[in-house]
């Protein structure tokens, strides 16, 4: 469990800023509709 917790410290902040990179794009996308 504390490998999958350190795997997680490593991967989490850069997902969590692509996936608000994502929602940020999408909602430029929409907001031109």
């Amino acid at each position: 469990m504390v490998e999958l917790e350190m795997l997680w410290r490593s991967v989490g902040p850069p997902l969590g800023k692509a996936w608000s990179t994502l929602d940020v794009v999408g909602g430029m996308c929409s907001g031109k509709r």
